[in-house]
């Protein structure tokens, strides 16, 4: 028996070469590297933050690690380009990278010492109290790979069916498609997440019940998955939510609770004290949740491979995180932009803060995506994955939505009309090719419709 053949491992590969053979020759992962025969080859890498996504897809889709040369070349061109790893870092074992990397971007503690590594320090936790979150099962939320959303998609597919993709109809003549979720049987996109969390749950678990926290879309969503599974579903709505969804809500057989707004958020931070048996589906920070709103960035790619942006309403960041991950896993190229009302962007004050902070939040019509705070759980996901806010004004939304109704005979609510807002405001700037808006739902109180087609911006105190 002659010598034992070393094993070759693969060397790094020029990323143009790559990327002309990466469709012919290698099976292609969510963060800038590619796979072939077990190796991982990290290719584009852009920060820290692509370095972190690329281990992080390895780990959890291939099970293995790539060998201590193919780290050097990730780490080395990290610091030839971003001096965002130390050289001390470099050093290291693999464990030790990934170590760091999962505590700062797939399950970071509540407070890091900026002082204790050389990646970029990830916001405090000591922000004002409206900020902090924990999750529905008190775990802290998990991160989000491509595998997740198509595992949802197969879960959801008897259930909830694919909406149109429908091209905007407007004297300008603006390339914008909208993706219409205001078509789903509870007219909203939330559907697909309550549907998919439900299915992952145990029937232990769905025997002692489920509850939440929601200003009306999520609720129903959840209350009809409920029904068809024959599961007990209390919902906590606060007083201001949309009396049409809370009547839907009831319908389907949930049972709500109305509180006050702030006993309302108070919920969806702390989960506590509330309700002592049943399990918490938290409508933003749950894996699940968000990987069956994700199922929406494959639908989109699916019509419009060739997307350039999409723009998403954004509420709590579950359906934004969820088609960006979608989307950018597959076509890194496109950006994903979150659609904000004047009324309430903490996403956008976040951002310029650089960390998870709270802004004025002043009750309308736009219900769906106007609050007063950030959930710090789903804060590095949002900033590692949307490309920008865009926040409107609500003359904007309105205008928007009487386009939708009279141009297009599509009935949005003010969340969905805000994505058509925002890309018509910022048309060319958004994407210089073909923009999608997502159409999130089109629960809209008729009293504020009427408003809309009047040339009015509707007044809820009415």
């Amino acid at each position: 028996m002659g010598p034992k053949k070393k094993r070759r491992t693969l060397p790094p590969v020029k990323p143009g070469i790559a990327r002309r053979h990466v469709t012919k020759n290698f099976s292609a992962l969510p963060g800038d590297g590619i796979c072939r025969n077990g190796h991982v080859l990290f290719m584009y890498i852009e920060n820290e933050r692509s370095a972190a996504k690329t281990i992080r897809a390895v780990v959890d889709r291939f099970g293995f690690r790539p060998t201590h040369m193919q780290i050097d070349t990730l780490v080395t061109r990290s610091i030839e380009k971003f001096k965002c790893l130390s050289r001390e870092v470099e050093k290291q074992r693999f464990d030790d990278i990934c170590r760091e990397v999962f505590r700062r971007y797939v399950d970071p503690p509540s407070t890091v010492p900026e002082s204790e590594s050389t990646f970029p320090p990830e916001p405090s936790s000591t922000t004002a109290p409206s900020t902090v979150i924990a999750t529905s099962d008190k775990r802290k939320m998990d991160s989000l790979c491509l595998q997740d959303i198509v595992e949802a998609q197969n879960n959801i597919k008897s259930e909830v069916f694919k909406s149109p993709l429908v091209k905007l109809n407007d004297d300008n003549l603006h390339t914008i498609y909208l993706k219409l979720e205001n078509l789903q049987p509870i007219g909203s996109f939330k559907l697909r997440g309550a549907c998919n969390v439900l299915k992952n749950m145990t029937k232990k678990e769905l025997e002692r019940g489920v509850y939440t926290a929601s200003m009306g879309n999520f609720s129903q969503g959840l209350a009809w998955m409920c029904k068809k599974f024959k599961v007990t579903c209390d919902i906590f709505a606060p007083e201001n939510a949309c009396k049409k969804k809370l009547e839907a809500t009831e319908n389907l057989g949930g049972k709500v609770t109305k509180v006050p707004y702030d006993t309302w958020w108070k919920i969806v931070e702390e989960q506590d004290g509330y309700v002592k048996t049943g399990t918490f589906i938290h409508p933003v920070c749950n894996k699940a949740v968000i990987a069956g709103h994700g199922t929406i960035g494959l639908e989109i790619l699916d019509d419009l491979p060739d997307v350039d942006a999409v723009i998403v309403p954004y509420g709590g960041g579950a359906l934004s995180c969820g088609i960006a991950t979608a989307v950018k896993s597959l076509r890194p190229q496109t950006k994903v932009y979150a659609a904000e009302v004047e009324t309430g962007a903490p996403f956008s004050a976040s951002l310029v803060a650089g960390k998870p902070t709270t802004c004025t939040h002043t009750p309308s019509f736009v219900d769906g995506i106007s609050a007063g705070g950030i959930l710090t759980n789903i804060w590095p996901m949002a900033s590692r994955l949307l490309d920008g806010s865009i926040v409107v004004s609500l003359r904007e939304v309105a205008d928007a939505l009487k386009l939708l109704v009279e141009k297009n005979h599509v009935v949005a609510e003010g969340a969905g009309a805000a994505a058509v807002a925002a890309a018509l405001a910022l048309s060319g700037k958004v994407g210089n090719g073909k923009v999608v808006c997502v159409i999130s739902g089109g629960n809209i109180d008729t009293k504020y419709l009427v408003q809309v087609l009047e040339g009015k911006i509707p007044d809820i105190s009415v």
